[in-house]
């Protein structure tokens, strides 16, 4: 899944209903918000800070209490 368009394709695959979060710190999770294959790209930083994925973020989260909050106000 590393490899480009890997996780689109696994995304794909599992053919989802209703709104899809994407969540990574790299460009191959960006790539599924990019392929419009999610709503809403978060990009994760506890453990490592990538500009570039920050930069095309809708929402950027250092912790899965802030995943979880920003899933809740966006669910509403």
């Amino acid at each position: 899944m590393s490899k480009t368009q890997g996780k689109v394709k696994q995304v794909e695959a599992f053919n989802l209903k209703g709104k899809v979060f994407a969540m990574g710190d790299g460009w191959t999770d960006y790539e599924i918000r990019r392929e419009e294959m999610a709503d809403h790209f978060l990009a994760f930083t506890e453990n490592v800070v990538r500009l570039n994925v920050i930069d095309l973020a809708d929402e950027v989260v250092g912790s899965f209490d802030e995943v979880c909050k920003f899933i809740k106000l966006k669910s509403l």
